[in-house]
């Protein structure tokens, strides 16, 4: 019936699959839970080699980093059950009902996702206000506003898929670092003509990380937006389509003249406990446009 695949790098997961397990036996439905191991620190093999001994629950070690996109076609290659459940490995389950939410689905959707939200109150560093507000703000969205949007509203955190079509379309191995094989995936399948099916069925994610990380995670993604631009002209998102009409109106140097000149008061306010999101989209907007012209970020 399911296999749930977890891609582990530096963190316990002990209590995600033990909840994980729970749901499944209470359910009484046929399950495996995949746990590869993307070559993490010696503590965390230690800890998660316990999950060896959960029923239902098969654990791996790489030995070596093979990359957020190779190991999760490795775990849909591996899998025994016709449908996959993708959870990245800082998630925590809230509902008692997670696992049911998703066996209502799968004699009617190939493709569903769930969402992910984050803790109501802000975390008390305001190192780490910046990923949590964006996280609030852009990607803690129901169903309803993500259905709106379609396609482009998927993210590989948390979702269901038949291992079939996951095989067909594996995530791109060419994407290295963080950001963006998603958001690929995503338009892949909606060109191939599998549209996504949006559910309130989030997870809460817990990686929320400090502002300096965010920000080099941020720029990693967009180099690989970059890429993804110059060779796949289905992709395109609120970035590209500023950078290109910009480009277009010949505007581009009065932008990243003007972003300049604001610079330094911008990254303070990105580092603020009250960052501003519209800030970070230049942010993103003048550091793609940087990269797109072929200068090293």
């Amino acid at each position: 019936m399911l296999s749930i695949l977890i891609p582990i790098y530096n963190h316990d997961v002990r209590k995600l699959v033990g909840e994980l397990t729970a749901q499944c036996i209470k359910a009484k439905i046929p399950f495996q839970v995949l746990c590869f191991d993307d070559g993490s620190k010696d503590k965390f093999l230690q800890i998660n080699r316990a999950l060896d001994t959960i029923y239902g629950v098969s654990y791996i070690e790489l030995g070596m980093n093979i990359g957020r996109s190779a190991i999760r076609n490795k775990l849909a290659y591996n899998a025994m059950y016709d449908h996959l459940i993708f959870l990245d490995c800082d998630s925590e389950i809230r509902s008692k009902k997670f696992i049911k939410r998703y066996v209502r689905e799968l004699s009617s959707y190939e493709i569903v996702y769930g969402g992910r939200v984050y803790t109501k109150r802000p975390p008390r560093s305001k190192k780490k206000r910046l990923h949590w507000t964006y996280g609030v703000q852009r990607e803690a969205r129901n169903a309803i506003k993500r259905q709106k949007i379609g396609n482009l509203a998927f993210q590989s955190n948390n979702f269901m898929i038949k291992r079939s079509i996951a095989l067909k379309f594996p995530f791109e191995e060419a994407i290295t670092g963080y950001g963006h094989e998603d958001t690929l995936l995503a338009l892949r399948l909606q060109d191939a003509g599998h549209f996504i099916r949006h559910i309130d069925n989030p997870i809460l994610h817990r990686g929320v990380e400090e502002t300096r990380v965010f920000l080099d995670k941020t720029l990693e993604g967009l180099h690989n937006l970059a890429r993804l631009q110059r060779s796949s002209p289905i992709l395109q998102t609120p970035v590209t389509r500023w950078y290109s009409r910009l480009d277009r109106m010949k505007l581009w140097k009065v932008f990243s003249a003007l972003y300049r000149h604001w610079e330094e008061r911008i990254n303070r306010n990105l580092y603020d406990e009250r960052p501003n999101l519209r800030l970070f989209d230049l942010y993103k907007l003048y550091h793609f446009g940087r990269i797109m012209e072929g200068r090293t970020e």
